[in-house]
């Protein structure tokens, strides 16, 4: 198992961070390889609820939620094959910007799982990107823009 672990600085509230975040009419905007994500008709992102990201190559990826506590914990579960990813965010007011969180275990099963610390080292550079999409997204809104 590798474990990966990504802090940003965001300068807006945690809860307006955490509805960013879990609106998929946003995924897009902050998740680089996210072309599309939904909730399979289930309403918003919520604990147990399945969400379906699509990705560059029209791979459909299952995310399914595992933690929902606005505005501080949101976390996914995501396997496919012999990999499993148990993601977890946290978001931690600081004065009146956020600290986001993200650690993700990653798993890969049987001879696979020497390919761990790639895959890893992979997801660190997608979370980075995402982190800096999110904020810039989210930043952009203006100080005056509230998504709660």
């Amino acid at each position: 198992m590798s474990r990966v672990t990504v802090t940003t600085r965001i300068e807006r509230p945690p809860a307006a961070v955490f509805d960013f975040m879990t609106d998929p009419a946003f995924t897009s905007e902050w998740a680089p390889k996210a072309e599309y994500a939904d909730t399979q008709g289930n309403g918003p992102t919520r604990r147990g609820v399945e969400v379906r990201h699509i990705a560059g190559l029209r791979v459909g990826l299952r995310w399914h939620a595992t933690a929902y506590q606005p505005p501080s914990r949101l976390g996914y579960l995501y396997r496919w094959g012999p990999l499993t990813v148990d993601v977890l965010y946290t978001l931690v007011a600081s004065g009146a910007a956020t600290l986001v969180t993200v650690d993700a275990d990653v798993q890969l099963a049987g001879p696979f799982a020497v390919l761990a610390p790639a895959v890893a080292f992979q997801i660190r550079r997608d979370d980075t990107a995402s982190f800096a999409r999110l904020k810039r997204a989210i930043e952009a809104l203006g100080p005056n823009v509230g998504l709660v």
